[in-house]
């Protein structure tokens, strides 16, 4: 082979001739004329070598799932009984006594 071989699409191709299409996401196509605008439009991350490639790379958005309320077991309240139990405080331990 003459020129400055490539591989491309796991083929051996020459630089110096090199022509084909790129593909996007939206569907489009576009014909590059060289090896070096290949390798340009490739890094960019917007254009692709195959159409299969371009079509797997589209992001697919996940299904809106509704989550259904879940009964949850409550105790019924007696309005006889306090919700806070109170306590009375007889000694105060923590400080000291005063000396009278």
């Amino acid at each position: 082979m003459k020129g400055v071989p490539a591989i491309y699409l796991g083929q051996i191709v020459d630089k110096a001739h090199f022509r084909t299409f790129i593909y996007s996401m939206d569907g489009s196509k576009k014909l590059v004329e060289s090896w070096d605008e290949y390798e340009r439009h490739m890094e960019s991350g917007l254009w692709f070598s195959t159409q299969e490639d371009a079509k797997s790379r589209i992001p697919v958005k996940p299904k809106r799932v509704r989550n259904k309320p879940v009964p949850v077991a409550t105790e019924e309240l007696n309005d006889d009984e306090p919700l806070i139990e109170e306590e009375l405080i007889r000694d105060d331990d923590f400080l000291p006594k005063a000396s009278d």
